[in-house]
């Protein structure tokens, strides 16, 4: 590894700090008060603040030049989302455990759960930037992308309703009513996401000359 993509990582590990620093200590704060309505607000807190902050962040950087350090507005929205999902899936399962309920152990994952999301949201937000840059280049293009662009935050979508953390004895009638009601609005919604985009990955918008608004309107 050349001195250039040592820099180039070294920026990329600064950002992801950066960008902690501004997320962390307000949802940490309140996760650790460890009273019902404010730990449950520190989870609001993280979803708001790990979109506001990169988003600030890159906006910023961009501002000065710096280009490289963040990924763009479209692609850490889309990508954060997707992780953020997924994440939350996740943190659901982490709040089955027999450890959860010991204080310092819930704390700590906590914490360590917030930082890895935003970790994992801005190589997903990267990770965005670097598809955008090579669609439609390819002769699998037209097959690859609408799949990248509509599969996957409805999938993340599912995900998280698919695992509940809820023991044998809390398993009744309504909560099992509940959760096929939830997912049968969520296949619905995945449906028209996924029609909607490939209708719009395929509308030959080129082929008329709509740019713009026009682009938008047609």
């Amino acid at each position: 590894m050349d001195n250039l993509q040592k820099q180039t990582w070294h920026d990329r590990l600064l950002a992801v700090v950066w960008a902690s620093c501004g997320i962390l200590p307000l949802p940490f704060g309140a996760f650790a008060s460890d009273r019902p309505y404010i730990a449950s607000a520190s989870i609001l807190a993280f979803f708001i603040l790990s979109f506001a902050i990169p988003l600030w962040l890159g906006y910023r950087r961009r501002r000065a030049g710096r280009n490289g350090d963040y990924a763009s507005s479209g692609a850490t929205l889309y990508g954060g989302a997707v992780v953020l999902l997924v994440a939350v899936g996740l943190l659901n399962g982490l709040t089955g455990l027999d450890c959860w309920h010991s204080y310092p152990v819930r704390v700590g994952l906590f914490a360590l759960w917030m930082f890895l999301t935003v970790a994992i949201q801005y190589l997903a937000a990267r990770a965005v930037d670097f598809w955008k840059g090579r669609r439609r280049k390819y002769w699998y293009s037209q097959f690859i992308d609408p799949i990248v662009y509509s599969l996957p935050l409805p999938c993340a979508v599912l995900g998280m309703f698919l695992f509940p953390a809820v023991s044998d004895s809390s398993v009744t009638q309504s909560l099992v009513v509940g959760i096929m009601a939830i997912m049968g609005f969520c296949f619905i919604g995945m449906s028209i996401f996924v029609i909607a985009t490939f209708a719009l990955y395929f509308f030959p918008y080129k082929r008329y000359g709509y740019q713009g608004k026009q682009r938008l309107v047609h």
